[in-house]
């Protein structure tokens, strides 16, 4: 299946933003690890997976057409 990934801050710099191929029925935890394998840079950073604009918890299967965003941690003001 396809999503579309956007990313945001030191994120974008290691993966860029567009469609990633995942199995079908993945969860957030499963794509976590799979971007780890594919971008080994991202396991150094702490981020969040939200899907459809909403924060996720990682049991939550994602399907195909969904938009992952990996937020980084941020302050505002």
């Amino acid at each position: 299946m396809q999503v579309y990934v956007k990313t945001f801050g030191k994120i974008t710099d290691i993966l860029p933003e567009g469609t990633v191929e995942l199995p079908m029925g993945s969860t957030v935890a499963e794509i976590r690890v799979l971007l780890h394998q594919l971008y080994p840079a991202l396991q150094t950073l702490t981020y969040k997976i939200a899907v459809n604009a909403r924060l996720s918890e990682e049991t939550i299967q994602v399907q195909e057409g969904d938009t992952l965003a990996l937020l980084p941690p941020y302050s505002g003001g």
